[in-house]
C-alpha cells in the first residue's frame, strides 16, 4: 500500500498506521533504512504511526522487530533529513 499516495489524498485529515510488515522478512539493515525512509516519506507534520500493519507471524525473527524498534527510536520525532 502506497501510504505517501494516501497521506498527500487524505491532506492530514487522518492518521496513517502501518506499513511494515514486508520490512519485517528482510535483515536488521535493511530494515533500519527502510523505516527510516518509510518516516521521511510519510511521517513528516505527523499523521504516521509507524507499526507492522498486519499481525506478526513466526516467520519473522524477534530480531527483525527489535530493529524496527530501533530504527522506529533512531529516526523517529527527532528526525530531519
Amino acid at each position: 500500500m502506497d501510504l505517501e499516495r494516501f497521506k498527500d489524498v487524505l491532506n492530514g485529515e487522518a492518521c496513517l498506521f502501518g506499513n511494515a510488515i514486508n520490512t519485517l522478512t528482510t535483515n536488521p539493515g535493511e530494515i533500519e533504512e527502510k523505516v527510516k525512509q518509510m518516516i521521511l516519506k510519510i511521517g513528516h507534520g505527523g499523521g504516521f504511526v509507524l507499526g507492522s500493519g498486519s499481525p506478526i507471524t513466526n516467520s519473522v525473527q524477534p530480531e527483525n522487530v527489535d530493529a524496527m524498534i530501533a530504527a522506529a527510536r533512531k529516526y523517529g520525532r527527532s528526525y530531519s533529513a
